[in-house]
């Protein structure tokens, strides 16, 4: 199972873990295997050496062999910045402009068996990116 981080500012990222929570059940909570996400708040009056600390651990509690996934609030921010220093290609990745759609998805496909870790980075992206939609506009289009 490929392991899944989600870094933000402040609780961002724990509010997102429990929204999905809510819809996905408590299958996210797998207790001998320890929490399947971790979650990082980044606070600014934190020392950036302890915050990289506190995601190097993350990484190495929920990297079971298969990779893990960083999903950041937003490209160019701390949490994201801090969290691209521990790229490695097949071992660690980051994906930015986490929101709940993505981080659904991520929760439905790093199980399966035949999943890389580029893959699902890959596949969550575009499922986030189709996810945004411009309701008004939708519902205008429908009713012409």
């Amino acid at each position: 199972m490929i392991g899944v981080i989600i870094v933000t500012h402040g609780q961002l990222g724990e509010e997102l873990h429990k929204t999905a929570k809510l819809i996905v059940g408590e299958r996210e909570s797998s207790g001998s295997e320890g929490e399947r996400c971790l979650t990082v708040a980044i606070e600014m009056n934190l020392n950036p050496d302890y915050l990289m600390d506190l995601i190097a651990k993350a990484i190495k509690t929920q990297d079971r062999g298969q990779g893990v996934l960083i999903l950041t609030d937003m490209f160019g921010g701390t949490p994201s910045n801090i969290s691209l220093s521990f790229l490695e290609e097949g071992r660690v990745e980051v994906l930015t402009g986490v929101n709940l759609p993505m981080l659904l998805r991520v929760f439905q496909l790093r199980e399966k068996p035949s999943m890389t870790l580029a893959e699902l980075a890959n596949d969550a992206m575009e499922y986030a990116r189709k996810a945004v939609i411009n309701a008004g506009k939708l519902l205008v289009q429908r009713t012409k």
